[in-house]
């Protein structure tokens, strides 16, 4: 479904003072103004948990993300949107100065150059306890290494080709 500009603004006016604490508006095409609507909404809203799954968030998209900074969300999933390391790189900062506790990455394109971004930002990141980055297109493990200490990471096999990476703020990592 392709969600137009008339019901995502809307939906942010609806959204601003909203006692709502969880929004769900994945698989829809939200495009450039829907996501900005939603997103820029977040700081006037009670969400702590939205769900961005296959909405067309893409690399237009990321300065939009800048609301992580302003609001109160915790969890964040943005899977299937094919997002890519540049995406990643555009809106580090933003994740680093969010309240984010959870970040699902899964199913976006991001290799092993995204990864890296992220780690550069983990330590900055006070609040996030995981970040799920399953059937990406990470090809090797050899950057693992450059995981900020206080961190730890998973691998596990979830099909012939694809791997899912959880990294997760641990007491027991190195």
């Amino acid at each position: 479904n392709a969600l137009n500009e008339t019901w995502t603004r809307g939906l942010r006016r609806r959204l601003v003072g909203s006692p709502l604490k969880k929004l769900d508006i994945s698989v829809n095409l939200l495009f450039k103004s829907g996501t900005r609507y939603v997103l820029e909404a977040l700081p006037d809203s009670c969400i702590t948990t939205l769900n961005l799954n296959c909405t067309g968030v893409n690399i237009e998209c990321a300065s939009y993300f800048a609301a992580l900074v302003k609001c109160k969300l915790e969890r964040l999933i943005i899977t299937g949107n094919k997002l890519k390391d540049n995406f990643i790189y555009a809106i580090k900062n933003y994740l680093a100065a969010s309240s984010l506790v959870f970040l699902d990455l899964g199913y976006n394109m991001i290799t092993e150059l995204g990864c890296i971004s992220l780690f550069e930002v983990l330590p900055k990141m006070r609040f996030i306890k995981e970040i799920v980055l399953d059937s990406n297109e990470i090809s090797t493990t050899y950057y693992w290494n450059e995981l900020p200490k206080g961190f730890i990471c998973t691998r596990q096999q979830i099909g012939k080709s694809f791997y899912s990476y959880n990294i997760r703020r641990g007491h027991d990592a190195r």
